[in-house]
């Protein structure tokens, strides 16, 4: 099947006032440059816009998933205050090229403002701020023991799709591969640096399960020793999920002599090397993490 390609559906969004179908009231954010905004992904772009005077991001699919329709219906009901919610829009903006000429879907979300994880834990790091990345490994620990809590699982959990806000509380973007069990397998298999190799294609209630250790880890890791992002700069987040199954991650080790042997840390990051995709107490540990970190903070007053 033919595909749009991403300079295509830009050209298409400089043209918005004639290119979208139903959408009105629609201004395009741009750089100092005056080029548009956006964000390019493997099955989509993300344009930064405001609509009406309000921010939004303008998902455009180069590839819809299987399930969309489903998906966004579902999406709207689960009253969650991690997940900004989108709207579906069918058919919504002409893109013109060499090899495709049609309409094309896209997704309107809110805005949330603030900086995805990723640059406020490279930030931090960069900077030596290892309260900043406490905090940053104590909120994200908030966050996965509510996603456990939740009915749905996210599916391509990482540092580049959740945002801290101003008030550093953390909610959750691209939500395309999400697990819910009334939802059809949308065939979206999460990022390759932060899923266990042998997930595959799964779709349980654990598919984020290894995501959750291995950036919980590599956050309380960071706050000890944030030199580690500069020491393994090849991996998405210090840790190779291959080379940690495999037995030949230098990082994982290095990283599990950080934490004391009766740490729930330690145990997790010995977990990252199991065959297993799914990590059994998961829950449980990352209670006991929040335990120790307020334990810790309480001694240190």
């Amino acid at each position: 099947m033919l595909r749009p390609n991403l300079s295509n559906i830009i050209d298409s969004m400089e043209l918005h006032h004639t290119t979208l179908r139903t959408l009105r009231g629609v201004s395009p954010r741009r750089d100092r440059s005056g080029r548009l905004l956006f964000n390019a992904g493997r099955k989509s772009i993300i344009f930064s816009v405001d609509i009406d005077g309000e921010p939004h991001c303008l998902k455009c699919y180069t590839s819809t998933p299987t399930n969309a329709t489903e998906l966004f219906a579902l999406l709207g009901t689960l009253n969650s205050e991690l997940l900004s919610v989108p709207r579906l829009l069918p058919e919504e903006l002409f893109v013109a090229g060499h090899n495709f000429r049609g309409y094309i879907d896209v997704a309107l979300y809110p805005r949330i403002e603030g900086h995805t994880l990723d640059y406020a834990l490279r930030r931090a790091a960069f900077n030596h701020n290892t309260v900043e990345l406490e905090h940053l490994a104590h909120s994200f620990t908030r966050l996965a023991l509510d996603i456990l809590s939740s009915s749905w699982r996210h599916g391509d959990l990482k540092p580049e799709n959740i945002i801290v806000c101003p008030n550093g509380q953390m909610r959750l973007i691209d939500l395309d591969a999400l697990y819910h069990p009334t939802l059809s397998p949308s065939g979206e298999v999460g990022t390759v640096g932060y899923v266990h190799p042998l997930r595959g294609k799964a779709y349980d209630s654990h598919i984020d399960d290894y995501s959750i250790a291995l950036i919980c880890v590599a956050l309380h890791a960071l706050a000890i020793e944030p030199t580690l992002i500069e020491q393994y700069p090849n991996c998405e987040l210090i840790i190779n999920p291959n080379e940690a199954i495999e037995g030949r991650s230098g990082a994982l080790a290095a990283v599990v002599e950080m934490f004391d042997t009766n740490s729930p840390l330690r145990t997790l990051a010995a977990a990252l090397a199991e065959p297993k995709y799914s990590i059994a107490s998961l829950n449980e540990l990352l209670q006991q993490c929040i335990a120790q970190t307020s334990h810790d903070a309480k001694k240190e007053q």
